[in-house]
């Protein structure tokens, strides 16, 4: 135990003659003078409260703010207890939630009312590829905002019509069979391999 206290306090030592050589002071001793000394640093810590004071708005610290400085004058005690009044009715008035329907209370300020990276609406997928989004104002007044939408839903339907196919099962060897003749653009392709093998190695 004792030989581990004297290993502190040799590295304590040590450290405080690097410091001492850092900072420019005589000896390991003196590196107190270099920095700042007790007056200096209450003068900072009184500062810093001052400051703080003066920011924070809440009621204690405004008290404290007033006995600090003196200021018990009647004038400033009767403003500090009109805030204290106010602050004490904006706290008793019952809570509203307020329900947004839309993005129009965020947008304020911008350039358009209706941007099309509004995050807050359903999006529509016009039938672009690169998949292509705008958004989505509602059924009323949908085809009034964006009157090439009826348009894009038409052309899209189309090409659902032609190309989709429903789901089907083709038995058919993958290394022989040739996919380029199957005519419609799928989107997902899934090649498994036949049940009977599946099921003979569950058994398995």
């Amino acid at each position: 135990m004792d030989s581990r206290l004297q290993e502190i306090r040799e590295r304590q030592k040590l450290r405080r003659q690097l410091l001492a050589q850092q900072l420019g002071a005589e000896s390991a001793d003196s590196i107190g003078a270099v920095l700042n000394s007790k007056d200096e640093q209450r003068e900072i810590a009184e500062t810093r409260e001052t400051c703080r004071a003066s920011y924070d708005t809440s009621a204690p610290n405004t008290k404290r703010k007033y006995l600090d400085e003196g200021e018990t004058d009647e004038d400033k005690m009767e403003e500090y207890k009109d805030e204290l009044e106010m602050q004490q009715e904006e706290e008793n008035l019952p809570y509203e939630e307020e329900i947004y329907k839309d993005s129009s209370t965020f947008l304020k300020g911008t350039q358009s009312l209706n941007p099309h990276n509004d995050y807050c609406q359903h999006f529509v997928d016009t039938g672009h590829r690169p998949q292509n989004f705008i958004r989505d104002v509602g059924l009323a007044d949908r085809f009034e905002e964006y009157p090439k939408l009826r348009e894009l839903i038409r052309l899209k339907d189309e090409l659902i019509a032609k190309s989709n196919t429903p789901p089907m099962y083709l038995q058919a060897d993958i290394e022989a069979f040739d996919i380029r003749e199957l005519t419609p653009k799928f989107d997902i392709f899934v090649g498994l391999k036949p049940i009977k093998t599946i099921l003979g190695r569950l058994k398995l």
